[in-house]
């Protein structure tokens, strides 16, 4: 992308925001976004420590983000 608006916004109560490379798709999901008047994009997130655990992302790993081709991990593929 090129000239991106772009801003995230921490919706934790915490005073950091902690983003996790490999569960970034999860923190996308469970918060939410707003479009700005001027076409940009507000993204509201919760810190990696506060989303829900589940099967799906718990077993996304660091490796397999770098090396997308590998199969990802059996519980993660839908069946």
């Amino acid at each position: 992308m090129h000239h991106v608006d772009l801003m995230m916004i921490d919706i934790s109560k915490d005073p950091w925001f902690d983003l996790g490379l490999v569960h970034y798709q999860d923190q996308l999901v469970y918060g939410y976004t707003r479009m700005t008047a001027e076409a940009g994009l507000l993204i509201f997130m919760l810190d990696v420590d506060e989303l829900p655990q589940n099967r799906s992302n718990q077993s996304i790993s660091l490796e397999w983000l770098k090396n997308r081709n590998i199969p990802p991990p059996p519980e993660v593929v839908p069946k």
